[in-house]
């Protein structure tokens, strides 16, 4: 970015400016969760028409769209690709290893979901798995996942933000109806796929 004497966007809508034309990877959204959640987020902060009408503008600013949320970080760290759309903690990873990379999240906020566990319900379920469960959920691992991740399932006493985040990331979440990216996600698939598939990183 330095040598083509480019600032670094901030914003969703700093991405489609035409000095960005053909600077950005992002994950593809029937490979990648990350991908996904990204056009979810889009479609949930602009509306349908508008989403599809930023996103026209995005496409013309892609180079590729890869088949791992991760890789566009990695991109971005060996120098492959100016610009990275990835999720956070990736593009955390590569700047503690040293890459000159800087992580931004959006001003208008970022796209996310839930990760969670459950037990199907059924006539028998083995004692092990409840207390699998239980322990994933404990103080112990709660620390371990903080050591790396700064929003926590479970609060804990003295929990902290870990290094490279620049404000709390809860702030930072944008509003979403879950319950819609799942109901939409084959029809948004489908057309996003007829649209912007043609620059799709080859499969192995």
């Amino acid at each position: 970015m330095e040598k083509r004497k480019l600032a670094i966007p901030q914003s969703y809508e700093d991405l489609v400016k035409p000095e960005y034309k053909g600077l950005i990877v992002m994950p593809h959204p029937a490979s990648s969760g990350t991908g996904y959640l990204t056009v979810n987020a889009l479609n949930q902060l602009y509306g349908k028409d508008k989403a599809r009408a930023y996103m026209d503008k995005l496409h013309d600013n892609m180079m590729m769209y890869t088949h791992s949320g991760s890789k566009p970080a990695k991109m971005a760290a060996s120098g492959e690709a100016p610009i990275g759309i990835s999720y956070g903690y990736s593009g955390i990873l590569e700047k503690k290893k040293g890459a000159p990379v800087e992580v931004v999240f959006p001003k208008e906020g970022s796209g996310w979901h839930m990760e969670a566990n459950a037990l199907v319900k059924k006539k028998e379920m083995k004692p092990e798995a409840k207390l699998f469960l239980d322990w994933t959920i404990g103080d112990e691992v709660m620390k371990e996942y903080n050591k790396n991740y700064a929003i926590l399932s479970i609060k804990q006493e003295g929990s902290k933000i870990p290094e490279g985040y620049s404000k709390d990331p809860v702030s930072q979440l944008m509003k979403l109806d879950l319950y819609q990216a799942a109901r939409d996600r084959e029809a948004v698939l489908a057309d996003w796929e007829k649209k912007y598939g043609s620059k799709a990183e080859p499969k192995k």
